[in-house]
């Protein structure tokens, strides 16, 4: 029994057992896992590098881009059944929708002056395969997606939205203010001439 003194004028008392103790200390264990199922899960994103191209793909005139991500999950796994991308151009408040591209490998303009290059990607790390982003994890992603854009403009925001198989959406939003040129990491892995 441990006796506890709560007033020391009145010197009143609560009697507490080492059982109520024991029983205090094993609900605080429970803490941790009851926080893990209550909070929710959050996405955030980072771009490694983009190349932006214009011209006709499959048929589809618009602006081909390609991205490197970082991509983090906090808190909890995401599942993942389909991802939207929505651009933002300047001067417009109208988003338009992107639609995934996938080609193993496609030939690209980076600049007018350069030969042309040839982009191979590895579907393992391409994000449009992937099904879950883990937990606590930073992974590098590759996408390419077209808008249907006949102007070729640089954007103003981009937004991912991760879809679940129970139509639940979390985003990353990544602002054009947000990409530092001087940062940009050129992927030689998978760029050949």
């Amino acid at each position: 029994m441990i006796s506890i003194f709560i007033d020391a004028v009145t010197e009143q008392k609560i009697n507490i057992s080492w059982e109520t103790v024991i029983a205090v200390i094993g609900a605080l264990a429970w803490l941790p896992w009851i926080f893990d199922k209550c909070s929710s899960s959050r996405i955030y994103g980072n771009v490694i590098s983009y190349v932006l191209n214009g011209g006709t793909f499959n048929n589809k005139e618009g602006l081909l881009y390609f991205f490197k991500l970082s991509i983090s999950c906090i808190n909890k796994n995401v599942n993942i059944k389909s991802i939207d991308i929505y651009v933002k151009y300047p001067n417009t408040s109208e988003w338009k929708r992107g639609s995934i591209f996938w080609a193993r490998t496609s030939t690209w303009t980076i600049n007018n002056d350069e030969p042309q290059k040839k982009l191979t990607l590895p579907n393992d790390n391409f994000l449009g395969f992937i099904n879950v982003l883990e937990k606590d994890k930073s992974n590098f992603y590759y996408l390419t997606f077209l808008v249907e854009n006949t102007e070729l403009q640089e954007f103003e925001k981009i937004k991912f939205e991760f879809v679940n198989h129970k139509n639940s959406k979390k985003s990353v939003e990544i602002s054009r203010e947000e990409i530092d040129e001087d940062r940009m990491l050129f992927d030689d892995s998978i760029w050949s001439s």
